[in-house]
């Protein structure tokens, strides 16, 4: 009975014991005694041989450039034809390169590569239009009041211009 309780539960574990390959790398035996693949390897093997690019991807050997909103460039990623290269490191998909890329910016939460790398404009929800608006409302109104407290030919191109905004784009 002293020996069940000294026993180790390792061989339970793939993790522990790193003679194991993976799971879904075991072969297992079918019941006729034959050996096969496991079905996860084998439907990951063949999504491999037939999954095509994506094509909202550019061309390998294209560089992509994460920029601030100044439009200084802040780092920099390769297309390649196996992954995505950043700094120095291949990565199988363009969010693990971004989220390298995030990670040395000090940006700790998770990244979708293409927004991260500019390839695609983020969505946004519909769910606070109005709030939307109204902010929105606000800059332009605080940038118009600004512009028109200005003197000379600033203050009559904005003057012009909030006219012009007005008969066009009647609200009411």
């Amino acid at each position: 009975m002293s020996q069940k309780k000294n026993r180790t539960k390792s061989h339970s574990k793939n993790a522990k014991n790193p003679t194991l390959p993976p799971s879904s790398a075991r072969k297992r035996s079918s019941k006729n005694g034959s050996a096969k693949a496991s079905s996860g390897s084998a439907q990951k093997a063949s999504a491999d041989a037939t999954e095509e690019r994506d094509s909202r991807l550019p061309p390998p050997g294209t560089t992509l450039v994460k920029r601030d909103r100044k439009g200084t460039p802040r780092c920099e990623c390769v297309v390649e034809e196996t992954g995505f290269r950043y700094n120095h490191v291949l990565f199988k998909s363009l969010s693990a390169a971004a989220k390298a890329a995030a990670k040395d910016l000090g940006i700790t939460e998770n990244q979708n590569g293409f927004i991260f790398w500019g390839l695609v404009q983020p969505t946004r929800g519909d769910a606070d239009l109005l709030g939307r608006l109204e902010k929105l409302w606000t800059r332009y109104e605080a940038t118009a009041r600004s512009l028109l407290a200005a003197s000379g030919e600033l203050r009559d191109s904005a003057a012009e211009s909030i006219a012009r905004h007005r008969a066009t784009a009647p609200l009411t």
